[in-house]
């Protein structure tokens, strides 16, 4: 049968259109631009406020040297060896340096307390802290091992005599520290750099805020922290204080006997101030804490006590709690408590200024008795 074209063309036109009946729907749905849009929003925020370690030297530093003294404490006690923490000679104020021994005991240090004959094997201290079995023991350049240690009356049983040896004599123990390998030199160094223009980050060990560079920190076998500096043991903490000289900013590691830890950071006002980072303690928890400083508005928060210290203007102990005879009751120069003399320079001090709100605050009481008094009366 013929066919003709038109015919044909109806049939091309109708497949044609069934065609776009049947073929799917292009674009998105309103529901899925919606989910986009706010995981992008999302995605940003995080982004924004995110802070690279590298934006933030100082804190990266400090965090470092807190991994660094946990590492060594769990590796001294799985390992049962002695670990110590000292700044590394070569570069004392950029780097630190981990070293361990096959001992039970930290470095110890120590004076005859009673003079030792020539055969004597027990030999009296006037501290024996620090020292444990094992140890080998130097004393006045005579080498022997500890036999045992008597902590009630400290004293040492030595495996062979040392000779006689005066009073004072100095007791030390010997030891061939080891640098651990574990520990790569990017981890030991706070002054870890990304770029020529990043902050220098400087530390410092100080012992009652006197700055101390034969700082030492020593673990023993049992996880138990020991702080010498270049006299012996230590019953202060110790502080390692990390500067970044461009922004004038501190943080600090604060390191107590036995082996807790306190991190603080400052962030510096108008001079040199602080504000806050974290804490740690031995179990590892983390807490907010801050730190305080002079010249600017600083303040260091810790276990929910607040102390500000700044300028004159601020109340501290250098202003006597309020109570002086300067502006807002400082007492310049002068950390007594001044007796608030009438007429002193400045703002009116504290017992004034306490004396004029006590007469106002009663003379405003008995206007408003006066005047309920008198609404009273009427009523009746």
């Amino acid at each position: 049968m013929y066919k003709s074209p038109f015919f044909k063309l109806r049939s091309i036109l109708l497949l044609a259109r069934n065609d776009q009946r049947t073929a799917p729907v292009s674009g998105y749905t309103l529901m899925e631009l919606v989910v986009v849009v706010v995981v992008i929003g999302i995605l940003s925020g995080i982004v924004v406020n995110a802070k690279p370690w590298y934006e933030n030297p100082l804190k990266n530093s400090q965090d470092r040297l807190q991994s660094v003294i946990k590492t060594a404490r769990t590796r001294a006690v799985n390992s049962t060896s002695t670990y110590r923490i000292t700044a590394n000679p070569n570069n004392p104020s950029q780097a630190i340096q981990v070293q361990r021994i096959r001992s039970g005991s930290c470095q110890a240090n120590a004076t005859l307390r009673e003079a030792s004959l020539a055969t004597d094997t027990t030999i009296a201290l006037n501290d024996v802290s620090g020292f444990a079995i094992g140890d080998r023991l130097k004393v006045g350049g005579t080498e022997a091992d500890a036999l045992s240690v008597n902590f009630g009356n400290s004293t040492i049983t030595l495996g062979a005599p040392v000779g006689e040896k005066a009073v004072g004599t100095k007791v030390e123990t010997v030891k061939n520290w080891k640098n651990d390998s574990a520990f790569l030199d990017e981890d030991l160094n706070v002054n870890k750099k990304v770029s020529q223009n990043n902050a220098d980050i400087r530390m410092v060990g100080k012992f009652d805020n006197a700055a101390e560079e034969n700082w030492s920190i020593c673990i023993n076998s049992r996880g138990l922290v020991s702080l010498f500096d270049a006299d012996g043991m230590m019953t202060s903490n110790l502080d390692l204080v990390l500067t970044n000289p461009r922004t004038n900013e501190e943080a600090k590691v604060v390191i107590f006997p036995g082996g807790a830890m306190n991190a603080t950071a400052i962030a510096m006002g108008s001079g040199s101030g602080g504000g806050g980072a974290g804490s740690e303690s031995p179990t590892s928890s983390e807490s907010p804490t801050g730190g305080g400083g002079t010249g600017g508005e600083g303040s260091e928060i810790s276990g929910g006590e607040t102390e500000t210290s700044g300028g004159e203007t601020g109340t501290s102990e250098k202003c006597n709690n309020g109570v002086g005879n300067g502006p807002e009751g400082c007492s310049p120069n002068d950390k007594d408590n001044d007796e608030c003399p009438t007429g002193a320079p400045g703002a009116p001090c504290r017992a004034e200024k306490e004396a004029k709100e006590k007469a106002e605050k009663e003379a405003k009481e008995k206007e408003e008795k006066e005047k309920d008094s008198k609404e009273n009366e009427g009523k009746k």
